[in-house]
């Protein structure tokens, strides 16, 4: 793992756990009567957490970047609700359509995914996120990624086979041989 690797994981990781203090910054804002208006606060600082983590990136290729958004919007969908995550989607969405590039398109339905399916995570549990099983996170995690993996096909065929590592071809000898580590 170069030095540029290992600074942009530890700065994802860290902005990750900005989210924690961000829910316990909320549960002190007794003082802010409207709920809505806390959810509003929630989604706008989940939102520039996000682009925080997006100008941290592990850049794959030009276009193409690596990075834990859709953990944040995922774990956002699950344990601050819906408006809050929608203002984060749609905050980071138009950041990666603003950088533009190859992936931007493939960024923004990862995007929209995580947020989503973080919502349908939270749906399913049923109020009962304070008793959280690390299977139930684990599965989250998982399938947020293997969604991650099928929306990189969003791609140009070649451009998703390098994101992946894999060579449908031969002819491809500008692949290194051992996919690079993903921080994503």
């Amino acid at each position: 793992m170069t030095r540029d690797s290992f600074v942009a994981l530890v700065g994802n990781a860290t902005l990750l756990l900005l989210l924690v203090y961000v829910r316990d910054l909320l549960n002190a804002f007794h003082w802010v009567s409207k709920a809505w208006i806390r959810q509003v606060i929630a989604g706008i600082a989940i939102g520039a957490i996000g682009i925080f983590v997006m100008l941290m990136p592990w850049t794959f290729a030009t276009g193409i970047i690596i990075d834990t958004r859709s953990v944040l919007l995922a774990l956002s969908g699950l344990f601050f609700g819906t408006i809050p995550t929608a203002i984060a989607v749609l905050m980071t969405s138009a950041y990666r359509m603003a950088l533009d590039g190859s992936g931007m398109w493939t960024g923004v339905l990862l995007i929209v995914a995580s947020g989503a399916i973080g919502l349908a995570w939270r749906r399913a549990q049923k109020h009962q996120l304070a008793s959280l099983s690390f299977w139930t996170l684990y599965s989250l995690g998982l399938v947020i990624h293997i969604v991650m993996l099928a929306v990189l096909f969003t791609l140009p065929l070649q451009t998703g086979f390098r994101s992946l590592a894999v060579s449908p071809s031969p002819s491809w000898s500008s692949i290194p041989s051992r996919p690079p580590r993903m921080v994503h």
